[in-house]
């Protein structure tokens, strides 16, 4: 199921029913009122644009209206949801059903948010498993986010995927007045607990065609699309490495075939190699290479997920079950 964590709707002026003018600020030009604004930052964001002169009504939000249904994030079972919630707040009123019918998405947040206890290794993983260096960056920014970038020119090309900590991105201090409107923040917290999250940014209709495959950018055709970005994109940037094609040293692919076959299990390796070892070898000394190539394979979250040797498939079909659970079950796709 895709989701998303931010959208920008464009619709017409003529569903909105009334506006509280008293709390829009007014951009004049000529004596004459050409647009109104709405914008608040917190508890959640939210943009309500009435353009008079182009007849548009604009919304743009993100998951955090759905408060404590946040970890639910925008999908088509909840986009009903977030319209109410505007409603709630009697700063405008309009005809959803008119706006659903009638709309275009020109911005949208796609994520996918999985259980992951050290994003650094899973951030090294990629990093080592780059398709082209000269077709993509990935480095990490100053605020410990990490990113791949495509590195084009042409704008709706571009793409940018982050994956950073969402748990610890919740604790900050721009978050709290959201947390603290919540119902219960403790269980939103809960869940976003040891949470990492993959995130890509499309900022124009353009990306969003690119990136979803679709002629159209409606909510509905984006929502229901079987095409996940992220999934596209990792897939497009990540080399498919068999376990002979990852190592240029024979003694690492040794090595990891002694992994694979104690189940990538740094106890049942030393006991398997004490076999072949006189009493009072240092076994430190042995095991050394096994325990500074184990990070090197994979990111330790997914490590008890191993069944297989090819890491590639096993990071992408991880990430596939939590973002597309209903579509391997409608494909009969089995891991």
């Amino acid at each position: 199921m895709i989701k998303l964590d931010k959208v920008k709707i464009i619709t017409k002026l003529d569903y909105v029913t009334y506006f509280n003018e008293e709390i829009f600020e007014k951009t004049i030009k000529n004596k004459r009122v050409e647009k109104y604004t709405f914008y608040q930052k917190t508890p959640y964001s939210l943009f309500i644009g009435l353009d008079i002169l182009a007849n548009e009504l604009i919304l743009e939000f993100t998951g955090k209206i759905l408060k404590d249904d946040y970890p639910k994030l925008i999908n088509k079972d909840t986009i009903q949801q977030c319209f109410e919630e505007i409603l709630k707040m009697g700063v405008c009123n309009f005809d959803v059903e008119a706006v659903m019918a009638n709309h275009y998405v020109c911005k949208v947040d796609v994520c996918c948010d999985f259980e992951c206890k050290d994003i650094a290794e899973v951030s090294t993983y990629i990093k080592s498993n780059i398709r082209s260096y000269t077709r993509y960056t990935a480095k990490k920014l100053y605020n410990g986010n990490f990113i791949v970038e495509r590195n084009v020119t042409t704008r709706g090309r571009k793409r940018r995927l982050t994956l950073y900590d969402k748990s610890k991105e919740l604790m900050q201090s721009a978050n709290r007045a959201f947390r603290t409107s919540l119902k219960d923040e403790g269980v939103v917290m809960d869940y976003f607990m040891d949470k990492a999250r993959f995130e890509m940014n499309l900022n124009s209709m353009e990306q969003i065609r690119e990136a979803f495959g679709v002629e159209d950018t409606t909510l509905q055709t984006i929502l229901d699309s079987e095409c996940n970005p992220i999934v596209r994109f990792l897939d497009e940037v990540l080399e498919d490495d068999s376990m002979a094609a990852r190592h240029n040293a024979r003694k690492d692919y040794i090595n990891e075939l002694i992994l694979a076959d104690c189940g990538y299990n740094l106890e049942r390796v030393e006991a398997t190699m004490r076999k072949f070892y006189a009493p009072g070898t240092k076994m430190r000394q042995v095991m050394q290479p096994f325990r500074e190539l184990l990070p090197r394979i994979h990111a330790s979250s997914i490590i008890k997920q191993l069944t297989k040797p090819n890491l590639f498939q096993l990071l992408m079909e991880f990430i596939f079950v939590v973002i597309a659970l209903d579509s391997i079950i409608r494909y009969g796709i089995i891991l």
